[in-house]
């Protein structure tokens, strides 16, 4: 085999990280009887060849030897091939002209196209193979490019009545849906089978729930009337004899933990944990379930029908399914979901990983889980092992049991609830995912006698000189929860802690060092020299920080406005540093800069533009008030993230802001969440702020 694998040459074409020579070893490696072998090849060539699942011409280049190797009579690795050779294909479909690759590549996707084109025969002889993981990998790839689709369609439907497998079943119900989306001219045919068997009660639930799936993305603007009645009586059904593991599951092979890589913060670990854990299959329902959610969008009436009997069902993994799905829809949707929000805090009570799950969910609806307040509240003082109970679950041995009660504690400590601090002193003085717990402390400003004196400890622990200077959240997490406090004891050490961060250049300590001294006014007044020689550093952030410290202190009016030109006409983002407050304070004794914030006010990046306009309103006011309504109201449009900021700055501007009213309206009546970073806080208070205008304006 590959014995035609010297004939390329790889050195000439590129991959992600350099030269594609290394591909022809990679592909020998995937051939090995080594399963270990084998799996560091593949995850290799998804790494480098198949980069980000996209297609380069290495990745062409490697196609004939990866039909080569699938088609081998003793193929150790035959499904991990086609699934490859499917991700490829479907790469594929979606682009066409040239694309530029790293290193200035010139590739064609539509010879790319062509060639994945001509294996169309290749996926349909192996949707049939004895292996049920192969037939697994290359069913969704017949519908990609189909010489005769109406052909495929029914060949697709043919193959349901043979098939055994759930996860295969569902696959060849899905595949079609993926032809009828991309060919129009098979839809009628794909459509009226996939009513057929939706109404058909000799074929299994999890497979007519599908088919109901499928014909809702089929027609998302025009879903059928009665779909979605539909759908809650299946799923109730699925709850009733849920598919047990064993049938639809891969089982996973044993795996070892790798311990944390040195110097890897435990906030960036975790996060690669979330990432897995959303990508987690609950059930063979999982997929489907989150298309026809997809496919009914807005429709927040009918989604909450289906979430409600998903909540409720006996099955677990459909319960799982519908607490993460249900927390989905209350992130991007607008809508009174109180009533999810109380099946959500019932689940607080089931077993850990549920509880988990939930505790999750109504922690990312911050405000919103209001209504679970006292479900939290019973789920942190829960006792459930012999080892620990109550505060002590913070720390318990078993992962799902601690997340439980961690997740619990944090949506709670949000909320404000002091019921959260025994558990969080805990963490503090266990030294337990600590890190969770500092800035919770920032929402419980009453406990401020229990937390002060500890985090002051920590601060006063803090080694700079070994601090990441890329990723460091420790002294931002610090500070800002000791000076949320207004704790005086914070000023000697935040003074410390800005002296050892400029010794040693660590920038992003000296920044947060600055903010807090800014906070504290006057009594700073010995961090002045510092401050001033922080404004000269090579870090502009830092030396922002250090300019509104200087401010806040009560710098001299001469110095900041020297300090600010200096800033506007820098090559540094213009972002919401505190700048713009600065110039508002100074008003009129600023307005020789004006000339540069109207610079700014062309900007091609938007978020410039929106603060060197809050900063012109602050500065002139009234003159220029239609001008900075065109660029806040412009930009808005153009950037959705900017509102929580513009409607802040209309907010300043008054009865001056009535051009906004059309805008502002607009906002109100839109379904989808926004507002910056896309969160459920910053959207209800952007609704909140919008209102507020349109009350005062109209």
């Amino acid at each position: 085999m590959l014995t035609r694998l010297a004939e390329i040459d790889w050195s000439s074409m590129s991959h992600a990280y350099g030269t594609a020579e290394e591909v022809p070893d990679l592909l020998v490696a995937m051939a090995s009887d080594d399963e270990e072998v084998r799996d560091k090849a593949f995850s290799r060539f998804y790494s480098v060849v198949h980069h980000q699942g996209d297609v380069y011409a290495r990745t062409i280049a490697a196609v004939p030897f990866l039909v080569e190797l699938a088609e081998a009579e003793r193929s150790a690795a035959r499904a991990q091939l086609v699934r490859v050779l499917a991700s490829i294909s479907e790469a594929c479909l979606d682009h066409s002209g040239v694309y530029y690759t790293v290193g200035g590549e010139l590739f064609d996707f539509g010879d790319a196209a062509a060639t994945m084109a001509g294996h169309a025969l290749l996926f349909e002889r192996f949707a049939t193979h004895p292996d049920p993981q192969v037939r697994l990998a290359a069913i969704p790839a017949v519908a990609h490019f189909p010489t005769k689709p109406a052909r495929t369609a029914a060949l697709l439907q043919d193959w349901l009545g043979a098939e055994v497998g759930v996860l295969q079943r569902l696959a060849v119900v899905n595949a079609p849906v993926a032809l009828a989306l991309r060919r129009p001219d098979t839809a009628e045919m794909v459509m009226a089978w996939l009513e057929g068997l939706a109404a058909n009660t000799g074929v299994d639930v999890t497979i007519r729930l599908a088919a109901l799936s499928g014909r809702a993305r089929c027609t998302p603007d025009d879903v059928p009337a009665g779909l979605v009645a539909s759908a809650v009586d299946l799923i109730r059904a699925v709850g009733q004899s849920p598919a047990p593991t064993e049938q639809w599951a891969n089982q996973p092979k044993p795996k070892k933990q790798p311990a944390p890589a040195a110097g890897v913060p435990p906030f960036v670990t975790a996060a690669f944990e979330q990432i897995e854990h959303s990508n987690t299959v609950f059930a063979p329902t999982t997929g489907l379930l989150r298309e026809l959610h997809q496919a009914l969008g807005d429709r927040i009436t009918d989604r909450a029908l289906l979430l409600s009997e998903q909540l409720r069902s006996p099955d677990a993994g459909t319960r799982l399914d519908g607490i993460r799905m249900a927390g989905d829809m209350m992130t991007k949707w607008r809508g009174d979901h109180s009533a999810l929000i109380l099946l959500i805090a019932d689940r607080l009570r089931g077993p850990a990983q549920v509880a988990a799950e939930a505790a999750t969910v109504l922690g990312t609806c911050h405000r919103l889980a209001e209504p679970a307040r006292e479900a939290l509240a019973e789920r942190v003082a829960h006792k459930d092992c012999d080892e620990h109970d109550g505060p002590q679950l913070w720390a318990a041995d078993e992962p799902r049991l601690r997340r439980a009660h961690q997740e619990a504690v944090l949506t709670l400590a949000r909320l404000g609830d002091a019921r959260a601090l025994p558990s969080l002193l805990v963490a503090l003085d266990e030294d337990v995912d600590a890190w969770r717990a500092i800035p919770a402390a920032t929402h419980l400003p009453q406990c401020a006698r229990q937390f002060a004196p500890r985090l002051r400890t920590r601060l006063a622990a803090l080694d700079v000189a070994k601090a990441p200077k890329h990723h460091d959240k420790g002294a931002r997490a610090l500070l800002s929860a000791l000076t949320t406090f207004g704790d005086p004891d914070t000023l000697p050490l935040a003074l410390t802690l800005l002296d050892a961060a400029m010794k040693h250049e660590h920038w992003g300590i000296a920044t947060e060092a600055a903010k807090a001294l800014g906070t504290f006014g006057t009594p700073t007044t010995p961090a002045v020299p510092m401050l001033r020689q922080l404004v000269s550093c090579p870090d502009w952030t830092a030396r922002t920080a250090a300019l509104v410290a200087l401010w806040q202190i009560g710098g001299n009016e001469q110095e900041a406005l020297e300090m600010v030109g200096a800033h506007l006409v820098g090559p540094a983002v213009f972002h919401d540093d505190g700048v713009g407050t600065v110039l508002g304070e100074l008003g009129p004794a600023a307005a020789d800069l004006t000339p540069h914030l109207r610079k700014l006010l062309a900007d091609n990046y938007e978020w410039k533009r929106v603060h060197a306009a809050e900063s012109l309103w602050l500065i002139a006011g009234e003159p220029e008030a239609q001008t900075v309504i065109e660029v806040l109201l412009q930009t808005w449009t153009q950037n959705q993230m900017t509102g929580s900021f513009v409607v802040t700055v209309l907010d300043r501007m008054g009865p001056a802001a009535a051009p906004a009213l059309p805008q502002l309206r607009a906002e109100i009546r839109k379904r989808r969440r926004g507002g910056r970073f896309d969160t459920i806080d910053t959207d209800e208070d952007l609704v909140a702020m919008c209102q507020k205008l349109i009350d005062l304006l109209e």
